[in-house]
C-alpha cells in the first residue's frame, strides 16, 4: 500500500499481552491500513505478543520492566532524550500516549519544541485513577500537563470525574473498540474462565476461593484462569492449599484466548478496580454469562440481572452466589449471555475507530 506520508507514534511501556497494548495494537494495525506509518515507542518491554502490520516499527528506548523503582527513576532521563530525540526527527502529525507516568513523559518532552514542531498531543488515562499506584508527583503533574493536551481520552465517566474541571474540558471518553470474531460455542463445556495478568489488581485469590466452595456442587466443572504475572508462584500454592489441583488450571497467556474462552459456561471478573476491562468487554461480545465485581467501569457494562451479575470488590460470598446462580440455571444464563451480545455493539470496534480518528485528525 502506498503511504498517505502522515505518521502516528504510539507511547506505552510494552506491547505484551494486556488490554491497553490490544487497544494500541488495533488502532496501530487501523493506521497502518490506512496508509499511514506508524511507530509503536515502548520504554519498559521490547517484546511484542500481536500481530502487527509488517509496516509498523516497534522502537524501544531501553529499560527493562524487571528494574526497580529506583531504577527506572535513572532511566528517566535516557527515555526523556530518546523520546524528544525521535520527536525532532520524525516529526509524527499525532502523537498517542498511554497511563498516566508515560503520558506526563510524552507530554513534558513534546511541549519543550517549538509549536509549530508539535504532533497533536492525545493522552489516555488507562486504569482507575483513585486505585492504581500513581504517587503524588504524578497526580500533580497530571493536573498541570493534561490541560495542554489536545485531547485527553478516559474509558468511563468515573476515571474522567477524578480530575479538576480544567482537565475535563479536554477529555472525552471513549470505550475500548472490541472485535468479537469468535462467538461463544452453541454448546458450554463445563468450564468456567478468567482472563488477566495474575497480580494483586486482579484479585483471582477471590475467584479460586469462590469456586473451592462450589467444588463439591459442580465436581463436573473447572476454572481455567488465562494470564501470567508475578503471583503465579503464589496462586498455584492456593490451588494446592485449596485442593483445587486438576480442577484449578494457571493457563499462562495464548494468543488463541477467545477460542480457548469460547466454550465457557461462565466468564469471571474478580477485580479489586479496573479501568475498563477489555477481558470483560470481549466476553460480553462473544455472548459468553458474565460475573463482574462492581470495579470501575463495570456497570457501564452490566446491568446486573440483565445482560450479567455484577457483585461487590472483594466479597467472596456475593461473587459465590452469583456463580452458583448462573451455573445452576443455564437458560437464564444463556438468556444473559445472548443479551449481553446484543448490547455489546454500542464499543463495536468500527464505530470506536471512528470516534478515535476524529481526535487524531482535530475533528473530535
Amino acid at each position: 500500500m502506498e503511504r498517505s506520508g502522515k505518521r502516528i507514534a504510539f507511547v506505552l511501556g510494552g506491547m505484551t499481552f494486556g488490554g491497553a497494548e490490544r487497544v494500541i495494537s488495533i488502532l496501530a494495525n487501523h493506521y497502518a491500513a490506512m496508509g499511514w506509518r506508524v511507530d509503536i515507542i515502548t520504554m519498559l518491554k521490547p517484546e511484542c505478543d500481536f500481530e502487527l502490520d509488517p509496516s509498523i516499527r516497534h522502537l524501544h528506548l531501553g529499560g527493562s520492566a524487571r528494574a526497580s523503582r529506583l531504577l527506572r527513576v535513572l532511566w528517566m532521563p535516557t527515555w526523556l532524550l530518546r523520546l524528544r530525540r525521535y520527536l525532532n526527527k520524525e516529526r509524527p502529525d499525532a502523537l498517542v500516549s498511554f497511563a498516566a507516568r508515560i503520558n506526563c513523559m510524552s507530554l513534558g518532552m513534546a511541549l519543550t519544541l517549538p509549536a509549530k514542531k508539535r504532533p497533536r498531543l492525545i493522552v489516555s488515562e488507562r486504569n482507575d485513577p483513585m486505585k492504581d499506584t500513581r504517587t503524588a508527583l504524578v497526580r500533580r503533574l497530571t493536573e498541570q500537563l493534561y490541560p495542554r493536551a489536545d485531547r485527553i481520552v478516559f474509558q468511563t465517566t468515573h476515571a474522567m470525574n477524578c480530575f479538576s474541571e480544567k482537565v475535563r474540558k479536554k477529555g472525552v471518553i471513549v470505550p475500548n473498540p472490541v472485535d468479537a470474531k469468535v462467538p461463544r460455542a452453541d454448546v458450554p463445556a463445563k468450564k468456567i474462565v478468567a482472563v488477566g495478568k495474575l497480580m494483586r489488581q486482579k484479585n483471582h485469590a477471590l475467584l479460586l476461593d469462590a469456586f473451592a466452595r462450589l467444588k463439591e456442587e459442580f465436581p463436573g466443572h473447572t476454572l481455567r484462569i488465562y494470564g501470567d504475572g508475578v503471583l503465579r508462584e503464589e496462586l498455584q500454592e492456593r490451588i494446592r492449599s485449596l485442593g483445587l489441583e486438576g480442577r484449578a488450571v494457571l493457563e499462562g497467556w495464548r494468543t488463541d484466548v477467545a477460542e480457548q474462552i469460547a466454550d465457557a459456561e461462565l466468564f469471571v471478573l474478580p477485580s479489586n478496580y479496573e479501568g475498563l476491562s477489555n477481558a470483560l468487554m470481549e466476553a460480553l461480545a462473544m455472548g459468553l454469562p458474565c460475573v463482574s465485581t462492581n470495579c470501575a467501569g463495570a456497570e457501564d457494562l452490566i446491568e446486573d440481572g440483565v445482560n450479567g451479575r455484577v457483585v461487590p470488590v472483594g466479597d467472596p460470598d456475593a461473587l459465590t452466589a452469583a456463580m452458583r446462580e448462573l451455573l445452576s440455571d443455564p437458560a437464564s444464563a444463556r438468556r444473559m449471555g445472548e443479551m449481553a451480545r446484543r448490547k455489546s455493539a454500542s464499543f463495536a470496534a468500527g464505530p470506536i475507530l471512528e470516534r478515535w480518528d476524529g481526535m487524531v485528525s482535530g475533528r473530535g
